[in-house]
C-alpha cells in the first residue's frame, strides 16, 4: 500500500513538472508576441499632418487684362495677340515642383529658364502644358535648381482673352514669385511673329 503510493505520488509530481515545462514554453512565445503588439501599438505612427508638412504651399494671385502685354506663344498660328503675364520664380530649396493654375479662364503656361524673350518664344523654354490641371488649367511638374532662374509665363489658350488667376505651387519648399516686365519693341515682335509663322508652316509640311 506504500509502495503504491510512493508510485502515485512520483507520476503527480512528474505530470506536475512536465505540465510547468508545457506552460513556461507555451505560454513564452505568446508573451513575447504580446509584447511586440504592445510595444508596436504603443509607438505613434506617422501622421498625416506630419506627411503633408513635408509639401509647402505657396500661391500667387493675378490677373491678364488690357495693360498686359501680348505676343505671340508657342503653340499657336493663328496670331500675335495673347496677353501674358512674366513671373520669376524664386526657389529656396532644389526639388520637384507642381505649378498649377486656377482660374475661370482657359488658361496655357511655360517655363523659361533663366531668361525670357517674348519676340523669340521657343528660346530657354523648358516645359510647357494647357489642361493638365484640368478644367482647362495648366499642370508643370519639373525639377527646380536654386542656382537657376525660372520664369512663368502666364497666358491664354484663346486670343484676348482677361481674367484673373491664381498659381499654386507645391513642393518641398517655399516659391516668391516676383511679376516682372518683359521689354520689347512691336515691331521686333511683328517680324518675328512673320518668320514664326514662315518656320512653323514650313515644319508642317
Amino acid at each position: 500500500m506504500v509502495s503504491l503510493l510512493k508510485i502515485i505520488s512520483l507520476l503527480i509530481f512528474f505530470m506536475t513538472i512536465i505540465l510547468t515545462i508545457t506552460i513556461i514554453f507555451v505560454m513564452q512565445p505568446w508573451s513575447k508576441t504580446s509584447e511586440i503588439a504592445r510595444e508596436q501599438t504603443s509607438s505613434s505612427p506617422v501622421s498625416t499632418t506630419e506627411i503633408n508638412s513635408l509639401i509647402v504651399r505657396s500661391e500667387y494671385s493675378s490677373s491678364l487684362n488690357i495693360f498686359n502685354q501680348k505676343y505671340f506663344r508657342t503653340n499657336s498660328y493663328s496670331s500675335l495677340s495673347y496677353y501674358f503675364e512674366a513671373i520669376q520664380l524664386n526657389v529656396s530649396m532644389n526639388g520637384n515642383y507642381t505649378i498649377i493654375s486656377i482660374s475661370n479662364i482657359d488658361t496655357f503656361g511655360y517655363i523659361y529658364k533663366n531668361a525670357f524673350n517674348p519676340t523669340f518664344p521657343f528660346l530657354n523654354l523648358i516645359s510647357s502644358n494647357d489642361d493638365t490641371g484640368g478644367n482647362r488649367q495648366f499642370k508643370l511638374k519639373l525639377y527646380l535648381n536654386i542656382e537657376i532662374e525660372y520664369i512663368l509665363i502666364v497666358t491664354t489658350y484663346d486670343v484676348n482673352i482677361t481674367g484673373s488667376y491664381s498659381i499654386l505651387t507645391t513642393g518641398p519648399a517655399s516659391i516668391r514669385f516676383s511679376s516682372i516686365n518683359i521689354k520689347s519693341k512691336n515691331s521686333i515682335c511683328f517680324t518675328n511673329f512673320l518668320l514664326l509663322l514662315f518656320f512653323q508652316n514650313e515644319m508642317i509640311r
